[in-house]
C-alpha cells in the first residue's frame, strides 16, 4: 500500500454513485492496489444495511454466534 503524506488532498472516484470524494471517505481495503474499497463510505454503509435487512435471519443468526 502506499505512503499517502497527505490524504485529504488524494481524490477517488465511488463506484456506485460515481461522485469523485477525498479518499478519506473510503474504508481501507490492503487487497486493492491503492489500499482503498472502490465504493465511498456512504455507499458502502447502504450497501450493508440492505443486506442486512435482505437477510435479517442469516444476519440475526451471526450475531448470535458472534464471539467476543
Amino acid at each position: 500500500m502506499p505512503a499517502h503524506k497527505n490524504v485529504s488532498k488524494i481524490m477517488k472516484k465511488c463506484s456506485t454513485c460515481k461522485v469523485t470524494k477525498p479518499i478519506t471517505e473510503f474504508y481501507k481495503d490492503p487487497t486493492r492496489r491503492d489500499g482503498f474499497y472502490t465504493t465511498c463510505k456512504t455507499c458502502h454503509t447502504k450497501h450493508v444495511k440492505n443486506w442486512q435487512t435482505r437477510n435479517s435471519e442469516k444476519f440475526r443468526e451471526m450475531k448470535l454466534n458472534w464471539k467476543h
